[in-house]
């Protein structure tokens, strides 16, 4: 009969295994097929398809926060292959490269938020990352850390104890929770038409900022062999089906685009306009187009510094790019300016321009333009419509 006896000794736990004169080397049947380790294999496969569509999208798109998801979910996929390894053949070496993995998802974490937020890094979330990571390499150096242990079906596997087990929770935890705050923030942000996926991504920021590190952290993953693999495998898939179906996520807290506007400044007409916020149709096209034709015409005649980029209101930006050697002017009203609008505009006005240019008489019938919405539809597939 196998007697497993379980020993607390300064917060480190020791686990012995005794059988007559046998001892632990006597059970290390290699491969160690266990259910944890067939566990952990079948959780490298949705990983793999959430690195896959990332990879995908990348190519695809090219958006910056999808780089970052996608090497914080292949840095998790390493560690999920180094963790089955570790199971398989028992190896402490391989348990230990496995945490090691946690330091690169961290920061690549980290870097994700902040691409979903803002057009810069906060230095901040870097500098608790670093510490963490820092902590986690010092303790890994001590070889008692990492131990056997039985689960209560008598199968083997490596658990990491003590200091060590600590220092890995404190920089899961850390990162985890910041992922499950900024998912959050962005379901509730959401308007009514992205709310299936800003949902589902909810539920896998939940799976894998929480549900993960916390049953790491309460140690239930010693009682129900493998609950943290499925929980970071759903959940990094549900998240990346959910921004790549819908781009438009990422993009709900950096700013909130109002309305998109083509002037013809020489003569202070509105050519075409679009609304991303229905409530915001109070904005008179004709006004604003005076407005605009007005500075515009000043800075460039009296100031002679070149064009408006950018207009600071109090409570909003006009971001302005005007074609070279053309009357056109696009016009976008947000509540911040922002890198990526700034460039989709910029491509917005090329095609506008090059397909419309022709209209440009004597006489300019307005009705020609409205197929213009083709364009915004093209240009501007991230900016999330908020309508009634």
């Amino acid at each position: 009969m196998i007697i497993k006896q379980l020993f607390i000794e300064r917060k480190e736990y020791i686990y012995t295994i005794t059988v007559g004169k046998r001892t632990l080397e006597d059970f290390k049947i290699i491969p160690n097929w266990t259910i944890h380790a067939i566990i952990n294999i079948i959780a490298i496969i949705p990983l793999s398809i959430a690195v896959g569509i990332t990879i995908y999208h990348i190519f695809k798109e090219k958006y910056r926060h999808i780089i970052f998801m996608m090497i914080c979910w292949f840095f998790l996929m390493l560690w999920e292959i180094s963790a089955t390894l570790a199971n398989l053949f028992l190896d402490l070496n391989f348990s230990k490269l496995s945490t090691y993995f946690f330091i690169p998802i961290a920061f690549s974490m980290c870097l994700l938020l902040d691409s979903i937020t803002k057009e810069t890094f906060d230095p901040l979330k870097l500098i608790f990352s670093t510490i963490f990571s820092t902590s986690l390499i010092i303790y890994s150096f001590n070889p008692n850390l990492i131990n056997y242990f039985f689960f209560p079906n008598g199968e083997i596997s490596l658990v990491v104890t003590g200091l060590y087990r600590f220092s890995i929770s404190v920089l899961v935890g850390f990162t985890g929770f910041l992922f499950f705050l900024y998912m959050t923030r962005i379901h509730l942000n959401a308007p009514a038409n992205l709310k299936f996926y800003s949902s589902l991504n909810l539920v896998g920021g939940f799976l894998v900022g929480i549900g993960s590190p916390l049953v790491v952290i309460t140690e239930l993953n010693l009682i129900i062999i493998g609950i943290e693999d499925y929980f970071s495998a759903a959940g990094a898939l549900f998240c990346s089906i959910s921004f790549v179906k819908q781009p438009k996520l990422a993009y709900i807290m950096p700013f909130r685009a109002v309305k998109l506007v083509v002037i013809e400044i020489n003569r202070g007409i509105t050519l075409f306009s679009y609304n991303w916020i229905e409530e915001e149709e109070i904005i008179d096209n004709v006004q604003l187009t005076a407005m605009i034709s007005s500075v515009c015409r000043f800075v460039e005649e009296v100031l002679q510094k070149g064009g408006v980029r950018e207009l600071y209101l109090e409570k909003a930006t006009l971001i302005m790019h005007k074609y070279d050697r053309s009357p056109i002017s696009s016009i976008i009203i947000t509540n911040k300016s922002n890198k990526t609008l700034r460039n989709a505009l910029s491509s917005f006005s090329t095609s506008f321009y090059r397909e419309y240019s022709k209209y440009l008489s004597a006489t300019i019938d307005i009705e020609q333009y409205k197929t213009a919405s083709k364009l915004v539809k093209k240009h501007f597939p991230f900016v999330p419509e908020y309508t009634k």
